[in-house]
């Protein structure tokens, strides 16, 4: 779809028979660009693209310097399809240029750009870089945002970085604001749109979509309307999306009458090959309609290919082959996402392979994937580029695991499902462990990372400030953003100067190396919750739940066929949980039958102890409090848990050295006024506990407990440090999460999760007994970001965090048999367990206790002070509160 056309659309409807009324303006001898945008926008809104491209070939003829003719010709040879396209588009900007028309020469650059994306990303990117040197040059307001917009869909069509792109859409969408007219502000909205879907934010993504077709609706574009139709399919018909496949048929439906109405090959052929992977009808009548109206365009082409070869998988994989192959060099042409093909092939191979053969098969396929990733330099793209292939790494993995005893195959899925787990989170563990080897000069990255986040902190100040105005806040809040990307891009180039390449390779931990670091009371569970593979047509590469049973002495692949509609499930369990009155028995035993029973089946010694990687909502789910049945004792009367994110993060925080001896606790420190948070009654009893148990300490309270002594060295060389303050839980920006200590001259006493993660913590265990502090926004496979993500960032080897809200007088009566229990070297498991069972002992609910978990190395031990001894940290984040017990969470919105 050509989308930098709509340029032209910025003219009047024409009358009852539209190209005849073009024809009547062309007579006149000082026809103009506008009289020649006529046919185009005739053409789009009637459909009579035969008779605009005859008549603007005529007038090429007899004016063959008429730069006019060439561009709108162009435009409407692209909209069919047509090579020719092409070089008429180079003759339009070569012509506008040698007249000194900038503005122009942009636009036609820009649509030159988009027609040979597809072929030669590399002249795409050279026309887009002077289509935006001839809009510095021009006069236009819109047209540099316009070009920035462009250059973010080029930059997400070549795989780049996506997050950047995104970026550069947005930036273009707020320098156009709502007064530009209509053609730039639905390019900027395309491709914010289209961003957003390959990021997995689809719902940001379908209300931009609905934004498009209610946009081109208003201004009589029957192609951008169809365009937006079509892709508001797509994204509802995603049942992994949460999408309704009726609405889906029905948008599909509409692209379809809408296409036929206007005669448009290439839109008529989307639209079926939409309705085929819907399964709106005769599917295999769609693909072949689809495939036969696409003509020579690769990327419809492709997807026409792709649907007649999941449709042949069933009953003829070897033709099913030769679809995926004939689809991998379209879709290579059309330069778009290799992971529709490489579901095919993967299938294929599957199918007619023996497992040997096919576990190569699907490495080689999937190291197509990589490239993309390493071309992704922020976190967030980086997790975000890989959660796009969720499903489709699960399909491979369960396909391996039909032979659940086999250890090459249960060593093929760790490979393929560590690929995905917390590989952003990993790879920067890693990149910090070998920036602390490093005896030289600070990195030059690591000082523009650090310099980076005091701008960021120095910007998110001044917004805090009410008496900013409009304009300045906006001006701030640029600052941010720019500030932002410098420090994720600093850090990216900190852990490719650091990281040895086989850290942060493909392949996850040995079997062995795992055995060798489990306990023999001990078990470790990966978890894997069904998926839909996003294919053009059926499944037949299906993706079941399955758990990977790990001991030291074996391991088994066990599937979970009941794991459907966990993240439904998951929620109200824990709804029932916070109403306090005994209700969630029932669905705690009904979640322990279908997520634990089958893992915990046929054991011949019941572990004391279990090591959880989970996944989508299993890492909301409160373990402790699940139950064989309803009047049975919970979980975590007989085993303590612990969560991690991946094998590879659990190997790598497991091996981690302990803290060095040092105490030090932080008590309910002075807050801001602005703020209005109210006092914490329980946090000095807590904090007395705390070093009762785990002393000699250092207490730090009100004034003193200052984010300046903090960031000024406060805890280094802590060995135990625990933190009574209120907390800021961001959901919409997680990396702006904070606890919130005293406030100085120049700061509010925020420290912030960036700030978290450059604390030299390592070897620490850490509790943020505040609420929510184990949960975030979540990204696929990386687990929540938040101020539990902050402090493994920082070096802690495990965080003891809260899974929703708890209360303040709650967590002081957690925090003294948890010290206690610590203080007697209990692991720190063990002693989320005992610490549990004492808040049972005294009535508190579910509510209360369940809500401690334990992300990291649940094995981790707090020992005795004595001559000699290695302490490890402890740092214990208390509830925002509100007086009389009530819960408070405070989230911060922007």
């Amino acid at each position: 779809m050509i989308f930098a056309a709509w340029l032209w659309l910025g003219v009047d409807a024409p009358a009852i028979d539209p190209i005849a009324a073009c024809d009547a303006a062309m007579i006149a001898p000082a026809a103009d660009g506008r009289d020649h945008r006529c046919y185009y926008v005739a053409a789009r809104r009637s459909g009579g693209y035969a008779r605009a491209v005859a008549a603007l070939e005529r007038r090429r003829t007899a004016v063959p310097d008429d730069p006019w003719a060439a561009y709108v010709l162009a435009d409407l040879w692209s909209d069919l399809g047509d090579a020719r396209a092409l070089s008429a588009y180079g003759e339009a900007a070569a012509a506008f240029a040698a007249v000194g028309d900038r503005t122009d020469e942009a636009y036609a650059r820009m649509s030159w750009a988009d027609a040979v994306g597809a072929l030669d990303l590399a002249e795409a990117t050279r026309q887009l870089e002077l289509a935006a040197a001839a809009a510095a040059a021009s006069d236009d307001a819109a047209l540099v945002p316009t070009v920035l917009a462009e250059r973010a869909r080029q930059l997400w069509r070549s795989d780049g970085d996506l997050a950047l792109a995104l970026a550069w859409a947005e930036q273009a969408q707020a320098q156009l604001g709502d007064d530009a007219p209509y053609q730039p502000r639905l390019v900027a909205v395309h491709v914010q749109a289209s961003l957003l879907e390959v990021l997995q934010r689809t719902p940001e993504a379908i209300a931009a979509r609905g934004r498009m077709a209610a946009m081109a609706r208003s201004a009589g574009d029957g192609y951008g309307e169809i365009a937006a139709e079509l892709s508001l399919a797509a994204l509802l018909g995603d049942a992994e999306s949460g999408g309704d496949r009726r609405e889906a048929i029905a948008h599909a439906r509409a692209a379809a009458t809408l296409a036929d109405a206007a005669g448009h090959a290439l839109l008529q052929a989307e639209a079926r090959c939409m309705l085929g992977r819907l399964g709106d009808g005769d599917a295999q009548a769609h693909f072949e309609a689809c495939a036969a109206a696409a003509a020579d365009d690769p990327s419809v082409a492709s997807s026409a290919a792709l649907g007649l070869g999941w449709l042949a998988l069933p009953h003829d994989p070897v033709a099913a082959a030769q679809h995926a192959g004939r689809a991998a060099l379209l879709r290579r042409d059309a330069g778009t996402d290799v992971g529709a093909v490489v579901a095919l092939q993967l299938a294929s191979a599957w199918a007619t392979e023996p497992p040997t053969q096919a576990r190569a098969t699907a490495t080689r396929l999937l190291d197509a994937i990589e490239p993309g990733l390493a071309r992704q330099r922020q976190a967030d793209g980086r997790a975000r580029f890989l959660a796009r292939y969720t499903a489709l790494f699960d399909a491979t993995a369960a396909a391996a695991l039909r032979e659940p005893d086999d250890p090459a195959a249960l060593q093929f899925a760790i490979d393929v499902s560590e690929r995905l787990r917390g590989r952003v989170l990993v790879e920067r563990l890693e990149a910090a462990q070998a920036l602390a080897l490093d005896d030289g000069a600070p990195h030059e990255a690591q000082r523009r990372h650090d310099a980076a986040v005091d701008r960021i902190l120095a910007a998110e100040a001044r917004l805090l400030t009410a008496d900013v105005d409009d304009p300045a806040r906006a001006q701030w809040q640029r600052a941010r953003d720019d500030a932002e990307r410098e420090a994720v891009q600093a850090w990216d180039a900190i852990a490719d100067a650091t990281v040895a390449p086989a850290l942060r390779g493909r392949d996850g931990p040995t079997m062995a190396a795992i055995q060798a670091a489990l306990a023999d009371d001990e078990l470790l569970l990966v978890y894997t919750v069904p998926r839909t593979l996003g294919v053009e047509g059926p499944q037949p590469l299906a993706s079941p739940g399955w758990v990977l049973r790990i001991a030291r002495d074996h391991a088994r692949a066990v599937p979970l066929p009941e794991l459907d509609g966990l993240d439904e499930l998951v929620p109200l369990w824990q709804g029932a949980i916070e109403r306090r009155d005994g209700s969630e028995a029932r669905p705690a035993a009904g979640l322990f039958r279908r997520v634990l029973a089958p893992a915990l089946a046929s054991l011949p010694t019941p572990p004391a102890r279990l090591s959880i990687v989970p996944d989508g909502a299993l890492h909301t789910l409160p373990w402790a409090a699940l139950r064989e049945d309803p009047e049975a004792a919970v979980l975590g009367e007989r085993i303590a848990v612990a969560v991690v994110p991946s094998l590879r993060a659990w190997l790598h925080l497991r091996q981690q050295p302990a803290a060095d001896d040092r105490t030090v606790v932080i008590a309910a420190p002075t807050t801001a006024p602005s703020l209005g948070l109210p006092p914490l009654p329980h946090a000095a009893r807590e904090a007395d506990a705390i070093a009762a148990s785990l002393g000699p300490a250092t207490i730090v309270r009100g004034d003193a407990a200052s984010r300046a002594w903090l960031l000024a060295g406060g805890l280094a060389g802590a060995g135990v440090v625990h933190v009574a303050a209120h907390a800021l839980v961001d959901d919409v920006h997680p990396e702006r999460a904070a606890i919130v200590l005293a406030p100085g001259d120049d700061d509010d006493g925020l420290v912030h999760l960036r700030e978290l993660s450059r604390l030299d913590l390592h070897g620490a265990i850490v509790t943020l007994a505040s609420c929510r502090s184990a949960q975030g926004a979540a990204l696929a496979r990386e687990g929540p970001l938040g101020l539990a993500r902050g402090l493994l960032l920082a070096g802690a080897r495990t965080v003891v965090a809260t899974a929703w809200r708890v209360r303040d007088d709650e967590a002081a009566a957690f925090a003294q048999p948890y010290a206690a229990a610590l203080a007697r070297g209990e692991s720190v498991a063990t002693a989320v367990q005992t610490a549990q069972a004492a808040m049972r002992a005294r009535g508190i609910p579910a509510a209360g206790w369940a809500a401690f978990v334990v992300i990291g190395d649940g094995t981790a031990v707090v020992r005795a002070p004595t001559a000699g001894s290695t302490w490890v940290a402890i740092a214990a984040l208390a509830c925002a509160a509100a007086v009389a017990g009530a819960a408070l969470v405070l989230v911060r919105r922007r």
